[in-house]
């Protein structure tokens, strides 16, 4: 039999300590450079030859440092059970050395130091213990080194007499190939069995006491063996109690001897709203603190999740939320401006009622004052009711045309007619009654009120019809100053007051309408140039076919001085073209058909526009086009319906242009942004044909955002930009099938 080597002793002992049920790996090498290199990551056990003590021709002595160790949980609470599981496992090894087969056919002699136990604080927590064990290995080259296990042939008689020790102690010799029988025995004279021979070690069958202490759950505190002639003294270490409050938080830890009694006292609580203490509470008692308003006994506030919160105040005006609500306690601070944004004085506070000082010239239209006052229109009513100038030496000759049942005309000078269809009428300045007025042109004129009563199945009324009257002549006056009516009664009405551009109610400054307007196209309002006030609650019911509607017409806002939001549900075209308006709310089409809203704006005075929803349009070429205050626009929502953006904002100082939906449908985008040298932003969403931006400043990453937008180009597609981006990035462009160029 030759020597072991030194792999055979590595893979025996590997193997063993895997197998352990306290142990996932084995591996030699050295503990602390796995350490440091956060190899500890379960229970292992890591062996380290050190060096070799021992080398005689009849044995090898092999040195190893053995190390159990295994991860602990952040608060340490299992390194306890990780040192007793290391010393489970080494005394497991040491009593297999010498049972089991696997390791008694090598190990003929094993020495063991002491278990040095150890829990690593810093880096990994770690814990664990170390043993340091020499291993001798028999070796057959010499025959004469004995014993060895499996026993050899007898060794011939040339070799030296063998000299019998116990532990360590020489008791007798032995000739060379003799045998010797020890007897052994106890102090009383008994023999003793040997239960196992395993190298040099002789182990004796004497069972060594064991002990277990038990806490009166049947938990094992302690447990061991006392060897034999020895005494054992166990400290029983002292209990802690932990006080800790219903969410688990330690209020205090006291020690109590074992099998002892302590009182614990719960301390009181300390309650406080927002850090300020407002009382003490004895341990187990409750308590209600209320938070009331600042005046009287009323409870306000609310348990929301971990907090006490109190609820914003709501701040309204006339019944009505003019503010987000306002935080608790927050002092609000109401800027009470007019519509041209100065203040307006508080004149005084009574409980709920705040009287402003407002001067009769605030606000955005004021009505002259020496107009006749207008009739209070309610809803039902169905009439009209229109104040008319009659001039000094002029032609003052109205005629009306109205469909539907016959009803009443008052022409408001003490004639009257019940008719329908077309109604003519010439006013005698010198007979009609009343104060006389001057105009901004220092003209004279009286006032009329006229009355058209509406039958439910009226749809049209026009107030300045070419039909020749009874004078014979084909001119026409249209000297309405302000328009009260209900239309609510009936299906919608076409209300008229300039029924084409060559009839022009330039002195008219408040259309008010309570119902639906059928519509206001062939320029029914075109040239109402002193226009001021459009009431009419368009949410409700829409504007109907709006062509032409507003073309010339004055700068107008709702009876408020805001900015109108318009509904209509047919043609757009030209609607407030070369107009005065200067700014609007939202615009929406809601019709179901496809219709234009080319040249709606196109040189007008328009500066600034809410969101336009423009679903079912298919163009709006020119839509901006020569809109040269125009700076400002919402978003611009569109359908594949649309396919023509040409000239669309071309020549205005537009700052961000930004459609959303669907522009794959669009073909045509000639000259769109022609001259367009302050849009810094446009998003063009799902288009797949080119477009010229080098008049332009769109650059970095609202370039990207546009680049974003695109859809796939549909064939042979070119993108101008502007010389300046020369070196930005092009590939979302380029990888959407564009070509780049610049000018």
């Amino acid at each position: 039999m030759s020597t072991i080597r030194l792999k055979k002793v590595r893979d025996l002992l590997t193997d063993w300590f895997t197998s352990h049920e306290f142990v996932n790996e084995s591996k030699f090498g050295n503990f602390l450079e796995m350490y440091a290199s956060n190899q500890i990551d379960h229970s292992c056990v890591v062996i380290d030859l050190v060096r070799v003590p021992d080398l005689t021709r009849s044995k090898v002595g092999y040195q190893f440092i053995m190390t159990y160790a295994d991860r602990m949980y952040t608060d340490r609470r299992n390194e306890t059970d990780i040192k007793n599981d290391c010393v489970r496992v080494f005394h497991d090894f040491v009593v297999a050395a010498s049972n089991d087969a696997s390791l008694r056919t090598f190990i003929t002699g094993l020495t063991t130091g002491n278990i040095e136990l150890f829990a690593q604080r810093s880096g990994d927590l770690v814990a664990g213990g170390v043993m340091t064990v020499t291993i001798n290995i028999a070796s057959d080259q010499n025959k004469c080194a004995i014993p060895i296990n499996p026993t050899p042939v007898p060794p011939p008689p040339s070799c030296s007499d063998a000299n019998i020790e116990i532990n360590e102690v020489q008791t007798f010799t032995v000739p060379s190939g003799g045998t010797q029988n020890i007897n052994l025995l106890d102090a009383n004279g008994n023999p003793i069995a040997v239960d196992s021979v395993s190298g040099d070690d002789v182990t004796l069958s004497v069972q060594a006491s064991t002990y277990e202490i038990t806490d009166t759950d049947g938990t094992v505190l302690y447990s061991g063996t006392i060897p034999l002639n020895t005494s054992l003294n166990q400290i029983i270490q002292n209990a802690t109690a932990v006080l800790k409050n219903t969410d688990n938080t330690t209020l205090g830890t006291t020690s109590i001897l074992a099998e002892g009694s302590e009182d614990v006292i719960a301390p009181d609580a300390t309650f406080s709203i927002n850090s300020t203490q407002v009382a003490t509470i004895p341990s187990g008692d409750s308590d209600s603190i209320q938070v009331r308003q600042e005046q009287g006994a009323t409870q306000i506030g609310s348990l929301q999740g971990q907090y006490w919160r109190v609820d914003d105040s709501q701040i309204t005006i006339n019944t009505n939320e003019v503010t987000e609500n306002v935080p608790a306690t927050d002092p609000k601070n109401f800027n009470l401006l007019d519509a041209n944004g100065d203040a307006i004085a508080v004149d005084s506070v009574s409980g709920d009622d705040v009287t402003l000082d407002i001067t009769p010239d605030s606000g955005w239209w004021e009505r002259n004052p020496d107009w006749l006052p207008m009739p209070t229109v309610t809803a039902g009513d169905n009439v009209f009711y229109g104040l008319f100038a009659v001039y000094e030496n002029g032609f003052n000759a109205v005629a009306i045309d109205k469909n539907g049942t016959a009803s009443l005309i008052d022409w408001g000078d003490g004639t009257t007619a019940t008719s329908t269809g077309v109604e003519d009428h010439v006013y005698d300045y010198a007979t009609v009654s009343g104060i006389v007025s001057v105009d901004k042109w220092g003209r004279n004129y009286k006032q009329v009120m006229v009355q058209i009563n509406i039958p439910s199945n009226c749809s049209n009324l026009s107030l300045s019809e070419q039909t020749t009257p009874t004078t014979g002549t084909s001119l026409r006056s249209q000297n309405w100053l302000d328009i009260v009516a209900d239309f609510t009664g009936t299906t919608a009405v076409a209300l008229r007051p300039s029924t084409n551009i060559k009839y022009k109610s330039i002195l008219l400054e408040r259309v008010k309408v309570l119902g639906k307007i059928l519509g206001v196209n062939n320029a029914s309002l075109s040239n109402c140039v002193s226009l001021k006030v459009w009431d009419n609650d368009m949410s409700t019911f829409n504007l109907g076919n709006a062509n032409s509607g507003f073309r010339y017409a004055g700068d107008f806002r709702n009876a408020s001085g805001n900015p109108i939001d318009f509904f209509c549900d047919s043609d757009m075209r030209f609607m407030f073209s070369e107009g005065g308006i200067t700014k609007l709310g939202n615009i929406t089409y809601t019709g179901g058909s496809s219709i234009s809203m080319d040249n709606m704006f196109r040189n007008s005075a328009i500066q600034e526009v809410g969101d336009i929803s423009a679903l079912n349009v298919s163009s709006i070429q020119r839509i901006f086009n020569d809109c040269f205050n125009f700076y400002k626009v919402g978003t611009i929502t569109v359908d594949t319906t649309l396919t023509d953006i040409s000239v669309a904002v071309i020549n205005t100082p537009v700052q961000k242009v930004e459609f959303v939906g669907d522009m794959s449908g669009v073909t045509n985008t000639s000259i769109a942004f022609r001259d367009c040298f302050s849009l810094y932003r446009l998003l063009l969403p799902n288009i797949t044909v080119g477009f010229d931006i080098s008049d332009t400043q769109i650059t970095g990453q609202n370039l990207q955002d546009l680049f974003d937008s695109l859809g796939t180009a549909s064939g042979s597609q070119t993108i101008t930009l502007p010389n300046f981006t020369s070196g930005e990035p092009t590939g979302i462009a380029t990888g959407k099938g564009y070509t780049i160029a610049y000018a």
